[in-house]
C-alpha cells in the first residue's frame, strides 16, 4: 500500500467526469500495478484484493482494498481547481481521499478526518437534522396550497462547501499539505 499512495502521489491531473472518471481509471490501473487484484461487486475480499465502486457509482468509496486484515476506503476527488468537490458526502474520517488537480497537474492524498474534525462533522449532521424537520412539518402545508395541482415542493438537499479563499481551500498550499499526506504513508510503514 505504501508503494502505491507514493505512485498515486507522483499522478498528474486526470478528469473525474461523471460518465467515464480516467481518475479512476488511473486509480485502478496503479492498484493492479501494485498487484492487487479486482474482485466483482458483493466478494469477500482477501488481502491484496479491490472491488471498484462497492456501493454502486452513485455512491462512495471509490474502491475498497482489503490490506493485513484491514478494508481500506478510497474515495477519488478531482477538479480543474484547487479544492475537491464533496457536494452532499462529506468527507469521512477513516476515508482516503486521492484528489487530483488541474490548476496544479498534481495528486495529494489525505484523511477525511484531517480536514474536517468529527465535531464539525456532528455538528453539521445536528443542523440538517432540524432543517428536515422543518421540512417535515411544512410538506403538508406545501400540498394543501397546490390548488393548482401542479406537484410543487421543495426538495432539501446538503451541499458541503468550503470557503474563505486560498488560504483555507487550496489542498496544495495549504499548510498542512505536507501533514495530511503523511499521516496517510505512515498508516502504511
Amino acid at each position: 500500500m505504501l508503494a502505491f499512495f507514493k505512485d498515486i502521489l507522483k499522478m498528474p491531473y486526470k478528469s473525474g467526469a461523471y460518465k467515464e472518471s480516467k481518475h479512476e481509471t488511473r486509480v485502478k490501473k496503479i492498484l493492479i500495478k501494485h498487484k492487487f487484484v479486482e474482485r466483482p461487486k458483493k466478494s469477500t475480499l482477501k488481502d491484496g484484493e479491490f472491488i471498484y465502486q462497492p456501493n454502486g457509482n452513485n455512491n462512495n468509496p471509490d474502491f475498497q482494498v482489503k490490506y493485513k486484515g484491514e478494508l481500506i476506503d478510497i474515495e477519488c476527488k478531482s477538479s480543474e481547481g484547487a479544492c475537491p468537490t464533496f457536494n452532499s458526502a462529506k468527507p469521512k474520517e477513516n476515508f482516503i481521499y486521492i484528489f487530483s488537480s488541474g490548476k496544479y497537474n498534481a495528486t495529494t492524498i489525505f484523511f477525511g478526518g484531517d480536514v474536517l474534525s468529527l465535531e464539525h462533522s456532528a455538528l453539521y449532521d445536528e443542523m440538517l437534522d432540524e432543517m428536515y424537520k422543518i421540512h417535515d412539518k411544512y410538506k403538508p402545508l406545501f400540498k394543501a396550497a397546490d390548488i393548482y395541482n401542479r406537484g410543487f415542493d421543495f426538495y432539501l438537499r446538503d451541499m458541503y462547501i468550503q470557503q474563505g479563499g486560498q488560504k483555507y481551500t487550496d489542498y496544495f498550499t495549504h499548510p498542512d499539505r505536507d501533514k495530511c499526506e503523511q499521516n496517510v504513508l505512515n498508516t502504511f510503514r
